[in-house]
């Protein structure tokens, strides 16, 4: 029973369609001697192959992937050099036959973890070059591609001393770009997250990584080169460490998302949701106090204003903790803000310009295409001044509204 072909972005995982063993013959020179399913891989086809499959000695033990003859060809050539082998050689390669079209890098490691085993199994037991030992390549190839395709992973038992242990890894879709207001926070992977398995760079900024920080904060903290961070960051996302989230801040507005009756009805969300936004160590506050407040999220209020009216520091609710809570599950989605200087529109030909007008520096970067989170971040002005000049310039308009990507 083969494996639905699971999807990763835009791009489909394909099935393993067959495995074939190919070698150099002394005799009839390169060949498939066993192949599953028998007969896939047909001699004409291979024959417009073989020159890579089985190729000279600079391409040896180097990853090959072939799309041809309608086929995605996955390989490692190897090869043994022992004066035992005719002309003083061993060559050979074990591939993967998948679609042309649909993904296959989740087997690339597979492949060359396969070649190295047969090269291990070749020097201890001979099992490529005795005609005794050869036909239990076969049953490798049959258990290997039935396994993987089931189960995804597989161990197959060859010798006393030795089990091939083989695991398709999920395939990750390309993490998205990371921009210098970005704020980076753990996913539910935390717990599992060891700083020693990462380089030095990322182990300088892990602790950093908070929830609040926003990508320029952690680069001044941990005196990173800013890139060097955001490729990092990536890297965490890629492996679903972390994610994105909304720059906090008490002038920012946050409604609320369908996804609340959720929180209403789920008693374990409910517990999540009180232990992760407690204010202090004295007392977890009640849910009814919590979503009450939650309840204050819409267009009209800023957190601060929310602050205000339900203060919640009272109830033993730290309202970042909370708006942070809120954001990564869903419950709430920020409203951005995305000043538009009109007088840079052109009206029959004629530039129109308030007589007072923004700071040149800031001002370039009222299109609409920027937020306040980026254009505080790119030019270390605060949300207050950004106010102060929106309200000071007549032609300078501010359109409101959610942003479903970070």
């Amino acid at each position: 029973m083969p494996m639905k072909a699971a999807s990763s972005g835009n791009v489909a995982e394909s099935p393993i369609s067959c495995i074939f063993f190919s070698e150099f013959d002394p005799k009839v020179g390169p060949k498939i001697t066993f192949q599953f399913p028998e007969n896939y891989v047909q001699k004409e086809a291979f024959d417009l192959l073989k020159v890579y499959l089985i190729p000279k000695e600079e391409l040896q033990h180097k990853l090959i992937t072939l799309n041809m003859c309608s086929m995605k060809i996955l390989g490692f050539p190897a090869g043994i050099k022992d004066d035992k082998y005719e002309r003083n050689q061993l060559m050979f390669n074990l591939c993967f036959v998948c679609s042309v079209d649909m993904r296959t890098i989740q087997y690339e490691a597979i492949v060359r973890k396969l070649a190295h085993y047969l090269v291990t199994l070749e020097r201890e037991s001979q099992i490529i070059s005795d005609p005794n030992m050869k036909p239990n390549l076969l049953d490798i190839i049959c258990q290997v591609r039935h396994d993987l395709d089931v189960k995804r992973s597989a161990s197959i038992k060859v010798t006393k001393s030795t089990t091939i242990y083989l695991k398709v890894n999920r395939v990750h879709a390309d993490p998205q770009d990371v921009h210098d207001h970005h704020v980076p926070v753990f996913t539910e992977n935390r717990p599992a997250v060891s700083p020693n398995q990462w380089d030095l760079t990322t182990q300088r900024i892990l602790p950093l990584i908070d929830g609040f920080r926003h990508v320029v904060q952690i680069a001044q903290e941990s005196d990173v080169d800013i890139d060097l961070v955001k490729a990092c960051l990536r890297n965490l996302i890629y492996y679903d460490v972390i994610k994105i989230i909304p720059l906090f801040l008490y002038s920012a507005i946050y409604v609320a998302t369908p996804l609340m009756q959720k929180l209403y009805t789920d008693r374990h969300l409910q517990a999540d949701c009180a232990r992760n936004v407690q204010h202090g160590m004295t007392a977890q506050p009640s849910f009814r106090h919590i979503f009450a407040i939650y309840a204050r999220f819409d267009s009209y209020y800023t957190v601060a204003d929310i602050c205000s009216l339900m203060k919640p520091r009272t109830k033993f609710i730290d309202e970042r903790k909370l708006v942070q809570f809120g954001v990564i599950h869903g419950l709430l989605k920020r409203l951005q803000k995305y000043p538009v200087d009109e007088s840079m529109h052109r009206c029959e030909r004629t530039v129109i310009r308030s007589q007072q007008q923004a700071p040149e520096g800031i001002r370039q970067f009222f299109t609409g295409e920027f937020n306040f989170d980026q254009i505080c971040c790119k030019t270390g002005s605060t949300y207050n001044e950004m106010d102060n000049i929106i309200e000071e310039q007549s032609l300078i308009s501010v359109c409101t509204k959610s942003q479903e990507n970070v």
